[in-house]
């Protein structure tokens, strides 16, 4: 045995743990031969370097499912179980140190998944994250998160949140799109509202480069570019003219169609025996106008009951071609009380 080296010697296929016989060739021809149990090796062998240079070895070899152990008890564990790798820390935290001025950098399968550095954490890819993801920085700096930062070219960009299971692409999201001109899109799915809310009476602002252009302060008083609109219950005075727009309504079938909700001023040009039939969604206290302008034909005009008159007779249609007349009308909701504001010919 004195003249075998190390890697001649016929290994023991069931040896114990504490039982290992090593041979040392001596440059001189002597062979020193030892004995030493597995355990007293690694319990002697405080500090070392495996697989540096010289006469040191270079790999350890574990088998699936089998785990290197660090610590008096067992803190840290490195494992694989033939289909994943882990890293588990059983006491305390989990520290990974990197050189100073030095990138600590993760790859899955030899593609670059994760960089840190002393700036920025930059990912490639999707982060899953199943609790919190806080983002943390010394007390003066700024602290961003760039999705999509480093880009070689045009691509979305976006962060999606999902708080059930119907919405599994992202119930809320922000969304980039590619492009140095690209859409902006702030994405709400569901039935319920999109709120953004300004908490403790701060003030909701709109800017449209760089100059502002709508706020709605702490007593929900709404501005446009300066321009203040009151509260419904609070009296306001106008400083430009205020009007809704005059909206036509046509007849079929010598009967109209008049949606107060949309024309509460409205113009009828007659083309037939016409029938003003009663409007709809009235409201309670809403005053209305009516313009009907006679057309060549000469029709005549006729109201449904709802239209009331008071005292006066029901108003006629304008006698001559152009002929304009010109309704005033107010409702409880139902009925509308009418008076001839004006008639004029053409």
């Amino acid at each position: 045995m004195a003249s075998q080296k190390l890697s001649d010697l016929t290994p023991d296929a069931t040896p114990g743990y504490d039982s290992l016989m090593y041979t040392v060739d001596d440059p001189a021809g002597t062979a020193v031969s030892r004995q030493s149990t597995i355990q007293e090796i690694f319990e002697s062998y405080s500090t070392g370097d495996i697989g540096k240079t010289g006469s040191l070895v270079g790999d350890i070899f574990i088998g699936d499912n089998k785990s290197l152990y660090v610590g008096d008890d067992q803190d840290l564990q490195v494992y694989h179980t033939g289909a994943y790798g882990g890293l588990k820390n059983n006491t305390g935290g989990l520290y990974i140190d990197g050189a100073s001025g030095e990138d600590i950098i993760f790859r899955i399968s030899s593609t670059l998944a994760l960089t840190l550095d002393d700036d920025k954490a930059a990912f490639v890819g999707e982060i899953t994250c199943k609790t919190d993801l806080d983002i943390l920085g010394a007390t003066t700096e700024t602290c961003a998160l760039d999705v999509g930062f480093g880009r070689s070219g045009s691509g979305i960009s976006k962060i999606e949140l999902i708080g059930d299971t119907t919405y599994t692409s992202g119930g809320a999201g922000l969304f980039r799109y590619g492009g140095e001109n690209a859409t902006t899109i702030l994405s709400h799915r569901g039935t319920d509202e999109l709120r953004m809310e300004a908490v403790d009476a701060g003030s909701f602002t709109v800017f449209t480069d760089s100059t502002l252009a709508m706020t709605i302060d702490s007593s929900q008083l709404v501005s446009f570019a300066n321009q203040t609109f009151g509260e419904l219950a609070t009296a306001a005075e106008w400083t430009t003219q205020q009007n809704f727009n005059e909206l036509a309504i046509t007849s079929s079938s010598n009967a109209t169609a008049w949606n107060t909700d949309t024309a509460q001023c409205a113009l009828h040009t007659m083309t037939e025996n016409t029938t003003i039939s009663a409007p709809s969604n009235l409201n309670a206290g809403g005053t209305y106008l009516l313009r009907v302008v006679q057309a060549a034909g000469l029709y005549t005009l006729a109201f449904n009951a709802v239209f009331k008159w008071g005292e006066a007779s029901t108003p006629t249609a304008p006698s001559a071609s152009g002929d304009v007349l010109i309704l005033s009308f107010y409702s409880d909701g139902t009925n509308m009380y009418g008076v001839e504001a004006i008639r004029e010919e053409a």
